[in-house]
């Protein structure tokens, strides 16, 4: 399982997420048999992920006091994996011009909540979650023209 925290979100990765195990993208696409119209689905996953005060590395530790032993809530011990699908079209109007419609996290999952007493400050924790790495606004429609000259 991999780690949050002040130490593993921001030092180690430099990026403000966390550690994860496993972070993965899988997209498939299906060429339809209508002339210039391609679908693709992406599923992005991120493995469960614990904080690094429950960790057994005492450098990670050391600063956590009596929150290490035990006075973390539940709710912020761990977060359990992530899964968003998103979906995405694409049709060519002519020979120079496509047009692109997709919506990510399809399903509207909500981000994790982690609570401010072991979540790391802006810019890595901001909002009590993770938005570099999870959803927090939620579905996003999105669409796009693009013209070749």
């Amino acid at each position: 399982m991999g780690l949050y925290g002040a130490t593993c979100s921001s030092f180690f990765t430099g990026t403000g997420v966390p550690t994860f195990r496993w972070r993965n993208t899988l997209r498939t696409t299906w060429s339809t048999p209508w002339s210039g119209l391609d679908v693709s689905l992406a599923w992005r996953y991120f493995s469960a992920v614990k904080t690094e005060q429950l960790s057994g590395n005492p450098n990670l530790t050391a600063g956590a006091g009596t929150i290490a032993n035990g006075g973390i809530s539940n709710t912020d011990a761990f977060i359990s994996a992530y899964s968003y699908f998103d979906l995405t079209a694409a049709m060519k109007l002519s020979d120079k011009v496509t047009l692109r419609l997709g919506v990510n996290n399809i399903l509207d999952k909500d981000p994790p909540i982690i609570g401010a007493s072991t979540l790391p400050g802006p810019p890595a924790g901001n909002g009590n979650t993770f938005p570099q790495a999870y959803d927090s606004l939620g579905r996003f429609i999105f669409g796009q023209i693009i013209a070749q000259f």
